[in-house]
């Protein structure tokens, strides 16, 4: 930002570099950093701010009210993140010749998820090496996960025998970079499938599923510390999520009555799909129609079924936190009892259980400037 106007950036990395570390860029003192923000955040493109966040009024008078906080919270709402690299450096007053320490952030907004080729990538380029800078994020969702199993037509089923009964298999988290996967088992959860599963346990150490992993490298505003595995029957939540989207497929025709007055079209009103799920005479569906997970039916939740290797988790988090294998095991309470449906659609989910605040890597100067809160 220079003279109050935010520009393109289009530099290679050492360009970039010779473009924020020139004082001629930075000549307006005054230069209206709230106004920036406000841009910045109401766009859907990555931005790059430089600036002490020393905001001025028109009087020359610093600006001490937390005026970043409503803008950053926005930006992070609709799913982005924001980087902070921060360094140290003295500023002289002018008139008093005193120095005081003060800092510089090189702020990074990010739209969306982060890639090779976002901005943050090119920034992180240009530094090294060359500024000794902190980095802080904050991002609502700075984890990922991706899996190995050998191509898009594999799961990451262990067992031969469960493989062998697979009948259907979408590995959105490889094609889509989406986070969940399908696997159909062409099987009801009987007597005889639990001897397969006691056996998995007693000879197989239990693991069901492998070769998944987080990358959980991010450790920068928060500490990952556990993980949990959670089993719902999304049975009925799935046959609500498959007619939701039937309705939207006989949307309304409209006509008008003889009152000019917008009326549903003489077809659309014989058909039942219609009548039951649209708004009267209008096009937009009546809310229950609307899919929400767990909504109308809140998902019934399947206990002591499957657990995770604790174990792994814990040493590769501490090893290798950018690829931390979870390994689920089916639990060790497990009984063919807690199966409660044996043609259910089970939804196994990996749910954040224990993250701490990472306030060793937030400098007391940095928490003031900011007036930074947990939560």
């Amino acid at each position: 930002m220079g003279g109050g106007k935010i520009n393109p950036l289009d530099y290679n990395s050492n360009e970039l570099f010779n473009k924020v570390s020139d004082p001629k860029q930075y000549k307006d003192i005054m230069a209206p950093i709230q106004e920036t923000l406000k841009k910045i955040t109401e766009g859907n493109n990555d931005a790059l701010l430089v600036s002490d966040y020393e905001e001025y009024t028109t009087d020359g008078k610093e600006q001490f009210e937390n005026y970043p906080k409503s803008y950053f919270i926005n930006w992070l709402k609709k799913g982005n993140s924001i980087t902070f690299f921060y360094t140290d450096y003295e500023e002289v007053n002018n008139k008093s010749k005193i120095k005081s320490a003060k800092h510089l952030y090189f702020t990074v907004f990010t739209h969306g998820s982060a890639n090779e080729s976002s901005m943050i990538s090119m920034v992180r380029d240009a530094l090294k090496d060359r500024y000794t800078t902190k980095e802080f994020t904050l991002n609502n969702n700075p984890y990922s996960v991706t899996n190995n199993y050998g191509g898009k037509d594999f799961t990451g089923m262990q067992n031969k025998q469960f493989n062998q009964w697979k009948n259907f298999n979408s590995n959105a988290c490889l094609d889509k970079k989406l986070p969940y996967e399908v696997i159909g088992i062409n099987k009801v959860w009987n007597a005889d499938v639990d001897k397969y599963v006691q056996n998995i346990i007693d000879k197989e150490n239990g693991i069901f599923l492998a070769k998944l992993y987080l990358n959980a490298s991010d450790q920068s505003s928060y500490k990952l510390n556990k993980v949990a595995v959670r089993v719902y029957d999304a049975t009925d939540d799935y046959k609500h999520y498959a007619e939701c989207e039937e309705a939207k497929n006989h949307q309304p025709k409209m006509t008008k009555d003889k009152g000019k007055n917008d009326v549903w079209s003489d077809e659309s009103k014989k058909d039942p799909i219609v009548t039951a799920c649209y708004e009267k005479d209008k096009t937009e569906l009546k809310k229950d129609w609307i899919f929400v997970s767990g909504n109308p039916k809140p998902l019934e939740s399947w206990e002591e079924l499957f657990s995770h290797d604790e174990q792994i988790f814990s040493d590769h988090l501490k090893n290798s936190p950018e690829k931390v294998e979870l390994i689920t095991n089916f639990h060790k309470n497990y009984k063919l009892k807690n199966i409660k449906s044996n043609t259910a659609l089970l939804r196994i989910g990996y749910v954040i259980e224990d993250a701490t605040f990472n306030s060793e890597n937030i400098q007391q100067r940095f928490s003031m400037e900011f007036n930074y809160t947990e939560g």
